[in-house]
């Protein structure tokens, strides 16, 4: 994992960043769904079009969904989503923990790596 520091305001003010594709349909309503129904912990929504990523980090941001907390530890895709529902603060956030868990199970996160691939790669862009 690569290791960014930030500064103390970027830091406190927002311990996790969430890179979502503007251009994607799917991917809008999924940051509306998360935002209103898992609510992670002091996370900032940063659409990829308007990011600083690098080139090389855009173009896989594309295709999988990018989570970074503030020690610089990067979750992408269907990891992003397991870490999500493990830093909710909705009433039923410990049912979200669990349902985390299970998504970590072997068959469980082969299957769903597999699912989230096959989503990623047949969605459609506004752009294209």
């Amino acid at each position: 994992m690569k290791t960014k520091f930030l500064n103390k305001n970027e830091e406190s003010e927002n311990k996790y960043h969430l890179y979502y594709d503007d251009k994607c349909p799917i991917c809008i309503t999924t940051r509306s769904y998360i935002e209103r129904w898992i609510m992670p912990i002091n996370t900032k929504y940063i659409s990829i079009s308007s990011s600083n990523l690098k080139k090389h980090e855009k173009l896989k941001a594309l295709d999988y969904m990018l989570l970074r907390d503030s020690l610089g530890n990067e979750y992408w895709g269907y990891n992003t989503y397991c870490k999500l529902l493990r830093i909710s603060t909705k009433w039923y956030s410990f049912g979200l923990i669990i349902i985390s868990k299970i998504m970590k199970i072997f068959f469980v996160e082969f299957i769903g790596l597999k699912i989230y691939k096959i989503v990623s790669e047949n969605r459609n862009r506004c752009d294209e």
